[in-house]
């Protein structure tokens, strides 16, 4: 375990480490270089073996072995690389030391590569030994998505947008909520008040809420958030290239939270189910069962969505700062009231509760109904 206050951590038990860690950084070639050009980068590398690439994923390697059966053919040296491949062991950068190590004793060299295919590094009996130092990192983070960037904390550091950034989201969510109590209502105001007529309304409303989420900027932040949470969780870099091929659906978001409570909610006082100790046990069922299923769908197709190049920036700007107050921080520990605090939570509510305030005060000046159906 790293010391307290210890801004690197040394690797002393690779066993039970990613590969990703201590894997031998390599070149690659793409399959359509010639067969001198590929030479000539092994040589400056240093390398025995060099992975091909094809559309940036991993399509071969290269080996001494493959040389050896050209220059015995007599090969013309400017014939593209990728026809002389092999394929060797490869594995993600995120399997254990221990399981690698097996795999080596077939083959003395095997390809890293992440979940994408994408070639990471080498790795090589030597990777075992000797001392390798790594920036400390958290091993869990959160974070907010706010109107106007990315929040991101470990409960007692935090990097990104905070403070009024994150009152600004609570605004915002119940803006969208109003949003389409304003709609529905005007749908429905010529039908009877009904219990069936209210649960849907109040479905409706929460779909417009979302719809209109999905078309506003904070969805981009709040994939971005979501990828650079992934980045940093599986030691990867804080880079565009990398960030962008993460997951945007994190199995952490309150979203799936909010999911859960509205299903549960919905199923406990829906109008068909005559009795309330059905629906109370059928609501626990279900949503126990399928509240992160179903909250990950949500985050997919509302809350979220494939973020541009300044949200993606604004994520790793976040990332970055965050690892840097961590590496200096005197104390990574937090006690309940300041993880509370940092989480972003009451910032949130305090936002939300405000614009709660204004919408009643509007509701009463002029008559227009925000609140409820």
């Amino acid at each position: 375990m790293p010391k307290n206050g210890h801004t690197i951590r040394v690797i002393k038990d690779r066993l039970t480490q990613p590969v990703g860690r201590f894997m031998r950084p390599c070149v690659t070639i793409e399959d359509f270089s010639s067969v001198h050009l590929a030479v000539e980068k092994m040589r400056e590398a240093g390398q025995e073996v060099i992975p091909v690439t094809s559309d940036g994923q991993l399509a071969g390697v290269l080996t001494q072995k493959s040389l050896l059966e050209i220059l015995e053919s007599n090969i013309e040296k400017d014939e593209p690389v990728g026809r002389y491949v092999e394929v060797l062991p490869k594995i993600l950068n995120r399997t254990s030391g221990a399981e690698a190590l097996r795999l080596l004793e077939n083959d003395q060299t095997i390809v890293v590569v992440d979940d994408h295919d994408v070639v990471c590094g080498l790795l090589t009996p030597s990777c075992f030994i000797g001392t390798v130092r790594l920036p400390e990192r958290p091993s869990s983070v959160g974070g907010m998505a706010t109107p106007f960037g990315v929040y991101l904390t470990t409960g007692s550091v935090r990097g990104g947008k905070h403070g009024w950034y994150l009152f600004s989201t609570g605004m915002f969510m119940m803006v969208f909520y109003f949003v389409g109590v304003v709609a529905v209502s005007k749908a429905t105001e010529h039908l009877p008040k009904t219990r069936i007529i209210e649960t849907l309304s109040y479905i409706a409303a929460s779909l417009i809420m979302l719809v209109v989420f999905r078309f506003m900027p904070i969805a981009g932040y709040h994939a971005a958030e979501h990828m650079v949470v992934h980045a940093l969780e599986r030691d990867e870099e804080l880079t565009p290239e990398v960030v962008s091929r993460m997951p945007r659906v994190h199995p952490r978001c309150g979203t799936n939270l909010a999911v859960g409570v509205s299903m549960f909610m919905l199923i406990w006082q829906t109008p068909w189910i005559p009795f309330e100790s059905t629906r109370l046990m059928l609501g626990v069922i279900v949503t126990l069962y399928s509240w992160r299923k179903v909250g990950s769908l949500v985050q997919f197709w509302f809350t979220t969505r494939t973020p541009n190049a300044q949200q993606l920036a604004s994520g790793i700007a976040a990332g970055k700062e965050l690892l840097s107050n961590y590496e200096v921080a005197n104390d990574r520990s937090a006690s309940p009231l300041k993880r509370i605090l940092n989480s972003g939570m009451l910032h949130v509510m305090a936002g939300s509760f405000l614009t709660l305030g204004i919408a009643i005060l509007i509701q009463w000046l002029f008559g227009v109904q925000l609140i409820a159906f």
